[in-house]
């Protein structure tokens, strides 16, 4: 199977966090101002919706491919310590938005030297096959989650060591040239970095 074609990203600022999604798109009613729970403002010109508080990086939303009105977003909430692990969300907007992002557990090391530089989305070859990809400099890996069911749930997070040092990830895309779901991650600061994760095939 070839790779989708269109694969475009969006990156939203993680000062507030906020998605401002197109009329087209029909939220549901303001969700209630529960912990870490996405609360949106509707009106004729599309939704204002608040993701999460505390983000520590910024958002990066890809369109769900192969269905309608739904887009995914990702991004890394700071820990209430600095021994402690920051904790990956990721967020299906969808008809009835993001009511309640699904946290991802990050592997050791815990405290700063754990924390990502960010998390990226990633949608499979297979429109329901869905991923988060966490580059981390300080321990030099890559984490990531997978999801079969289009972002419903993941399992647990596999880490690969091949991280081509960044502090700074512009981009993690779904490797082109590969009939597998791998991944091709650039980063920079001090060198500019290419990644290829391959992860490994599910049992």
């Amino acid at each position: 199977m070839s790779a989708p074609s269109s694969r475009a990203r969006v990156r939203i600022s993680c000062a507030s966090l906020i998605a401002v999604l197109a009329p087209t798109v029909a939220l549901g009613p303001e969700a209630s101002a529960q912990p870490h729970a996405a609360v949106a403002r509707c009106g004729p010109q599309g939704c204002e919706t608040l993701l999460g508080p505390n983000a520590d990086t910024p958002g990066d939303i890809v369109p769900a491919l192969g269905t309608t009105g739904l887009a995914y977003a990702s991004w890394d909430r700071a820990a209430s310590s600095s021994s402690k692990a920051d904790t990956v969300l990721f967020c299906r907007i969808s008809a009835n938005f993001c009511t309640s992002p699904t946290a991802l557990h990050l592997p050791s090391p815990a405290g700063s030297a754990g924390d990502p530089v960010a998390p990226f989305p990633v949608v499979g070859n297979d429109p329901k096959d869905d991923y988060v990809v966490a580059p981390r400099y300080a321990a030099g890996d890559v984490v990531v989650w997978e999801s079969v069911n289009y972002g419903l749930s993941f399992g647990a997070p596999k880490t690969y060591t091949n991280y081509a040092d960044g502090t700074d990830v512009d981009d993690v895309l779904l490797t082109p040239f590969s009939q597998t779901d791998n991944f091709s991650i650039g980063s920079e600061n001090p060198s500019l970095g290419y990644t290829w994760v391959v992860p490994q095939p599910r049992v």
